[in-house]
């Protein structure tokens, strides 16, 4: 009866999957379409040289590999669809070394620059604050920049997660621990500044 159980199949091996990235590199192909899809987008990271400007993906690949492993690496994020898509066309080990580098907008200094990207972008509700920025918003209606971000926006945008962080550090929490469209905020609150 025990030299039955020696012939049984191994269990199954699990895979961590989070709800942002349900995706794992062990059982994930990436389709055809989808890589040949983004071999024809034009590359669009601020990091890129120069003599590329207008380049497609596939091109940068092409001509200038070491380029393309350097923006795989130091720009684009490893839970983005370019990276799923275009991991393929990187050499084994420069795709080793790109799971494992600190990518330029996770450092500090990465992150004040989307910042700051983001609150010059132009508010869009409609009212008194639609067509000024974000900044000109945050200075002068500090309360309103507060709601619109605790209020109008899903937390899984890039949107909010960037301009959470622009909020004082005390409003931050209650932002984040507030669900959308709950949040109630004092009248005259004002940009403290950091």
């Amino acid at each position: 009866m025990m030299d039955d159980l020696t012939f049984l199949p191994p269990p199954p091996l699990l895979t961590r999957h989070n709800a942002l990235n349900p995706y794992t590199d062990d059982i994930v192909t990436v389709d055809p379409q989808l890589l040949t899809r983004y071999l024809q987008y034009e590359v669009k990271y601020s990091d890129l040289a120069p003599r590329h400007k207008g380049i497609t993906w596939g091109q940068l690949i092409a001509d200038d590999y070491h380029h393309f492993a350097y923006l795989m690496s130091y720009s684009v994020a490893k839970d983005s669809n370019t990276f799923l898509a275009l991991k393929s066309e990187l050499k084994p080990e420069d795709l080793e070394f790109s799971w494992h580098t600190i990518r330029t907008k996770d450092t500090d200094e990465g992150k004040k620059i989307l910042q700051e990207k983001y609150l010059d972008l132009t508010c869009s509700h409609k009212g008194a604050m639609n067509g000024k920025t974000w900044r000109q918003i945050r200075a002068e209606r500090y309360s309103y920049f507060m709601w619109s971000i605790g209020n109008s926006m899903g937390r899984d945008t890039k949107s909010f997660q960037v301009l959470v962080e622009c909020l004082n550090p005390a409003d931050q929490i209650t932002v984040k621990t507030t669900n959308k469209g709950e949040l109630i905020v004092q009248r005259n609150k004002k940009f403290l500044g950091r």
